[in-house]
């Protein structure tokens, strides 16, 4: 499955190393627990320009980073589909 890191400062200025899948890779690969947990009661959210939302994959949540205010560009990288499969059944 493809994955990304990213550096980029948090909104109290602190630098944050993330790991982390896009939504249409996850919806892509694990359809099941996309479709769980994105199930929305209203209108979808409105992200600021240059942010993004994405599936943190160590801290196993949604989190928004700002590609804005990154310190270098993500970085793809592969990680084991199955292993991120057992961390999706935990995290359920």
């Amino acid at each position: 499955m493809k994955a990304y890191t990213i550096s980029f400062l948090k909104q109290d200025r602190s630098i944050r190393e993330m790991l982390y899948a896009k939504l249409t890779d996850l919806a892509e690969v694990f359809p099941e627990f996309f479709e769980k947990f994105t199930k929305g009661t209203g209108s979808p959210k409105t992200l600021k320009p240059g942010s993004e939302m994405v599936f943190d994959l160590e801290k196993m949540n949604f989190r928004i980073i700002n590609h804005l205010t990154a310190i270098d560009e993500a970085t793809p990288r592969e990680v084991s589909t199955e292993i991120v499969r057992e961390l999706l059944k935990d995290a359920a």
